[in-house]
């Protein structure tokens, strides 16, 4: 659930969004953002939070600072705070390398062992906010199957999981398939 409240809607996705999701093993995870203006949540305005069992984490939206905190009494735990441009990454900042430019250096390379993230690391860590914003797209809740990643019994839904491709860039589905399937293997 949620909606484009800012000026005149120029994207797709809500600028707030809640999403929930519920894996077979009955584990739950929430997604939420907000665009626009928003509360400070633990001392933190803008950036990534994670809950869990044990306590929570905080990373910055550029993710150059991190911190996590444990228990009811929010100690804090391991954190990092890589702001000085001297300073190298490390821990989870790492992932904020230029990501882009590891990608085009891939490209070049034509060696995909030079990206920092493989593909379908990539791919299967951008599945949720896709399935979020086709949930939120067709307006209700939708059970997706992991091992076909197709809807159930959803067309609607099925025909948000890509585009239209241009003429001469389309992916034939059966390269399409057979990649999905060797990746698993």
């Amino acid at each position: 659930m949620g909606g484009y409240f800012g000026a005149e809607a120029s994207q797709e996705t809500p600028d707030t969004q809640t999403s929930l999701f519920e894996y077979a093993d009955g584990a739950v995870l929430e997604f939420g953002t907000r665009g626009g203006f928003t509360n400070d949540e633990g001392g933190v305005r803008i950036g990534n939070l994670f809950y869990g069992s044990k306590g929570w984490l905080w990373i910055e939206e550029n993710g150059r600072k991190w911190q996590s905190y444990f228990g009811p009494k929010n100690e804090k735990g391991p954190g990092a705070d890589t702001t000085d441009p001297n300073s190298e990454p490390t821990g989870l900042t790492t992932t904020e390398y230029p990501h882009y430019q590891n990608f085009i250096d891939a490209i070049r390379a034509g060696d995909p062992r030079v990206l920092t993230c493989d593909v379908l690391e990539g791919h299967l860590s951008s599945t949720l906010p896709h399935l979020g914003n086709i949930s939120y797209l067709v307006g209700r809740a939708l059970v997706f199957d992991g091992k076909t990643e197709t809807f159930v019994d959803d067309k609607k839904a099925d025909r948000l999981l890509t585009r239209e491709y241009r003429r001469g860039f389309e992916i034939p589905s059966s390269l399409n398939t057979r990649s999905h399937e060797q990746a698993r293997k």
